[in-house]
């Protein structure tokens, strides 16, 4: 949707809005609607050449999912065994003893 659209469209509405005419502010809604249903199927359209004409940039963007989840899992594990050394290895007390100081 180009900037002249939206404003076009934002005018009508509020004209429709300050006359309390019902038919008329049904009207600015089904266009600003009908605009938004054609902005969305354009760029799905735009996204479905992408994804055909540059399928490396796809497999790209999957390798980065896969890659985010992967670190995700990773810092879990991480985070969890250093957890478990620290209240299995008697470093509980320790820790427990640094927050209730840190925090008076």
């Amino acid at each position: 949707m180009t900037l002249e659209l939206k404003e076009a469209l934002d005018r009508e509405l509020d004209m429709a809005l300050a006359s309390g005419d019902p038919k008329q502010i049904d009207r600015a809604l089904i266009n600003s609607q009908k605009a938004v249903q054609d902005c969305q199927l354009k760029s799905a359209e735009r996204i479905k050449v992408i994804a055909t004409d540059h399928p490396v940039l796809v497999q790209d963007v999957k390798d980065i999912k896969d890659i985010v989840a992967k670190a995700k899992r990773r810092f879990r594990d991480v985070a969890f065994t250093a957890v478990k050394w620290i209240v299995v290895g008697g470093g509980g007390a320790e820790f427990i003893r640094y927050l209730i100081n840190h925090f008076n």
